[in-house]
């Protein structure tokens, strides 16, 4: 995916990509693309501005039932997600995966960094 493959070029994390090769781009409606772009690029930015970290990897697999799975990780700085009233950018990631009636979850330790988990039902949307 460019925007990853990009990232090389404006920032000192380590950006990695991952691709179930079982998802079968063509089939998947445009808008739950359009959707996961979205949400990588906002944790990506979120990464590049307060996470400090070494590494960030994006994984996108193809799970049973016809389900998409997104999983962006680093080994940043993390945060309480107890504590810390969400940005913008969590809001929006969060209100774009329900859009999509998918699930959201961020798990974050301070020193340990942070992990973002979005599944979707890939139902056709009319």
């Amino acid at each position: 995916m460019s925007l990853i493959e990009n990232q090389k070029d404006i920032s000192t994390t380590r950006f990695k990509y991952v691709s179930d090769e079982k998802v079968e781009w063509s089939a998947i409606q445009n808008i739950y693309k359009i959707n996961l772009y979205r949400i990588i690029q906002e944790a990506i930015l979120n990464t590049n501005k307060y996470a400090n970290a070494q590494n960030c990897e994006v994984i996108i697999q193809k799970k049973s039932n016809n389900r998409l799975k997104l999983c962006i990780a680093d080994d940043g700085e993390g945060f309480d997600v107890t504590t810390k009233k969400s940005g913008i950018g969590l809001n929006n990631m969060k209100e774009r995966a329900n859009l999509l009636k998918g699930q959201f979850h961020i798990i974050s330790k301070i020193g340990i960094g942070t992990k973002i988990e979005v599944t979707f039902n890939l139902e056709k949307i009319t």
